[in-house]
């Protein structure tokens, strides 16, 4: 029987271990904190908990249809809904229909041959865009301290604005998209001109922690070894990737190393990663108000530092969680503002200023240039050894676990 070793234990290790549980393979899991979860491991605080950030899962995947099966009640399902507020230039709207930055009206008279392009860093995407656009976005990234121009393609993702919208040119971008698909990365229409279902998320009715519990007995009781507080050393010998523990080599077949690849990559060759990240503030309350539903509110503005507001029930209990570009500012004030962007969503309610959570989030998200070109050519150098090719340049959860799960059937079939 062939042995996988996962290194990490975060949801794309755990969800891989599980859709691996009918195939004849020893998985053992390595994490290096005493619990699963990786970044969806919820904020503790005074007997109390608030998710991290906005994560909800995707009831269409077909990993998520087969976790259901399992757990059921554990999970929550619910439509998924969300607005967006934009402030550019003293140019301010507010909708309900998009989560992506929408700007009243935007240029698409210039739009570059997309077909035939040559895109490589985060500049050159927002570069498609109107001049107004363009600097908006420039002007947010230097307030995250990012620079454009060192950043790949697929990093303003991890700050949502890969994609815009507009009230006033939504028949023509939709008009453009029809005639050429590859503008559905850049602009987005209102989801009910493309779909008449409705969309549905979920959540964890009692929480990340609680849930990654349950996956974790379900997971060892269907015979996958789990070792928290582990702290592994990679070791390259030749084509073979050995795992070291405690100074003693773990037998394996496969490794997937899903946890950051810093070390990893350093003892291949000694190159070091830049590791570029984002510094969030999570300010996060118990609501006075009941909220109507769980919804999440993408703000971009000039005017304040919140880039997003989440509200929702956890164990029955209406919840807010204020995201803000990282700065020495009293929570207070944070807090004051979501209440008045609240108001102008329609939603007045009241925070319980007098009990909150404050969280200093460093988030690993986004990749600078030079670390996409050392990732790239490690991963070819690695290719006829035992380590499964992970997927570190991925953006979004679905899109590594589908990419892992098919890297590792290459292996074994």
């Amino acid at each position: 029987m062939k042995k996988i070793i996962l290194v990490g234990g975060g949801i794309t290790s755990c969800i891989t271990a599980f859709l691996l549980l009918n195939e004849q393979v020893e998985i053992e899991i390595h994490e290096q904190t005493a619990g699963l979860g990786g970044v969806l491991r919820d904020f503790e605080f005074e007997n109390d908990k608030f998710f991290r950030g906005v994560q909800y899962l995707d009831v269409n995947n077909i990993w998520y249809k087969k976790i259901e099966k399992v757990f059921s009640n554990e999970l929550d399902i619910f439509e998924h809904t969300y607005g967006c507020h934009v402030n550019c230039e003293g140019e301010e709207t507010y909708t309900r229909n998009y989560a992506v930055p929408t700007f009243k009206n935007i240029d698409l008279n210039e739009l570059p041959d997309l077909k035939k392009n040559n895109f490589k860093s985060s500049l050159d995407r927002i570069s498609i865009y109107g001049e107004k656009e363009k600097s908006f976005f420039l002007r947010l990234m230097e307030r995250h301290n990012l620079k454009a121009d060192k950043l790949n393609f697929n990093s303003p993702g991890a700050l949502q604005i890969s994609r815009i919208a507009s009230l006033e040119n939504e028949s023509e971008i939709l008009n453009l998209k029809n005639k050429n698909s590859t503008l559905d990365k850049y602009f987005a229409v209102k989801r009910k001109k493309l779909f008449k279902e409705k969309l549905l998320a979920s959540l964890p009715k009692h929480g990340f922690n609680e849930f990654f519990l349950k996956l974790q007995d379900y997971l060892e009781n269907n015979g996958v070894q789990i070792f928290l507080k582990s702290k592994i050393e990679p070791e390259w010998i030749g084509n073979k990737l050995n795992i070291i523990k405690n100074g003693k080599m773990i037998n394996n077949d496969y490794v997937v190393w899903t946890g950051n690849p810093t070390k990893l990559i350093n003892k291949f060759n000694g190159e070091k990663l830049e590791s570029e990240y984002i510094k969030m503030l999570q300010i996060s309350a118990n609501m006075i108000s009941d909220i109507p539903e769980n919804t999440y509110l993408q703000i971009f503005s000039d005017e304040t530092n919140i880039t997003r507001i989440y509200l929702y029930k956890l164990n029955g209990v209406s919840k807010i969680s204020i995201e803000a570009i990282f700065h020495d500012v009293n929570p207070n004030e944070i807090m004051d503002t979501a209440e008045l962007l609240l108001k102008r969503f329609g939603l007045n309610l009241k925070i319980n200023k007098n009990n909150f959570f404050k969280k200093i989030d460093p988030r690993f998200n986004i990749v600078s240039l030079k670390d996409e070109k050392i990732i790239e050519n490690f991963l070819l150098a690695t290719e006829k050894t035992n380590l499964v090719k992970s997927p570190w340049l991925f953006y979004g959860r679905d899109q590594k676990i589908a990419y892992l799960y098919n890297e590792i059937k290459k292996f074994l079939f």
